[in-house]
């Protein structure tokens, strides 16, 4: 039994995801900006007046409190909105039965990921605010950029195979090796724009009152890097398809 032929364009087929998919895509983008303006508003009305006069204890506190409730809010929005555009682009094969079944299969991997990323994206920023040298603060801050870009198309992958475990872990990598020039070319999208956005909020020219709209792009990003991976993923499938033809 075959599965549908693919056609080769990978961004083609991502953006025809994504129109499939509007009204997921409102839904994440509008979540995803509504809760980093929340954020944002909070942090800047709240903590900046009073930072400097605050115990470094209760603001160490502070930053891994927001990394939890960070990654916990991501990982609870992937679960559930990557899992609708999966199922929808892939039907009738790729099935969760609903949200609660996607959180039950995708959110401890998707809070890991999350929690990772933030984590190493907080030394690094760290890392890189103490170092004289300008050109290294900039290389340790893109190696770590570049690690997070990474480790969304793997777990985008694990979540094609169905759940998170070590059969799913391992198939993912053998996917992502078997597309691995599409799956770079994927990662550099990722990683330039990614370096755009962050290199703009840094501008000093850029208003803070902005800011929502790069988090809008920012979502859409994460939307379209799903479509793309998802979308390799299938084509995989549809390889080892052809390889092993039954027709009854």
């Amino acid at each position: 039994m075959k599965t549908k032929k693919l056609p080769a364009n990978m961004f083609a087929e991502a953006f025809h995801g994504l129109q499939q998919n509007l009204r997921t895509l409102v839904l994440y983008v509008g979540l995803a900006t509504a809760y980093q303006s929340a954020f944002l508003f909070g942090h800047h009305t709240l903590i900046l007046p009073i930072e400097e006069t605050l115990d470094p204890v209760y603001l160490d506190v502070y930053a891994f409190s927001t990394t939890i409730l960070h990654a916990l809010y991501w990982a609870a929005l992937q679960s559930i909105c990557f899992a609708r555009f999966g199922r929808k682009i892939d039907q009738p094969f790729w099935k969760i039965s609903g949200d609660w079944e996607s959180l039950k299969r995708f959110f401890k991997l998707w809070f890991l990921l999350d929690l990772g990323a933030l984590t190493l994206l907080s030394v690094a920023g760290k890392l890189a605010s103490g170092m004289d040298d300008e050109l290294l603060a900039k290389m340790t801050f893109c190696f770590a950029l570049g690690a997070v870009v990474t480790a969304a198309p793997f777990g985008i992958a694990v979540m094609f195979h169905g759940r998170f475990g070590p059969e799913e872990v391992r198939a993912a990598l053998s996917t992502l090796a078997a597309q691995l020039p599409r799956a770079v070319l994927v990662v550099l999208m990722a990683f330039f724009v990614s370096m755009f956005l962050i290199d703009i909020q840094a501008s000093e020219n850029f208003a803070i009152g902005l800011r929502p709209l790069l988090y809008i792009v920012d979502a859409y990003l994460d939307c379209l890097i799903f479509c793309c991976v998802w979308y390799l993923c299938m084509l995989n499938r549809d390889e080892d398809t052809e390889d092993i033809d039954f027709d009854f």
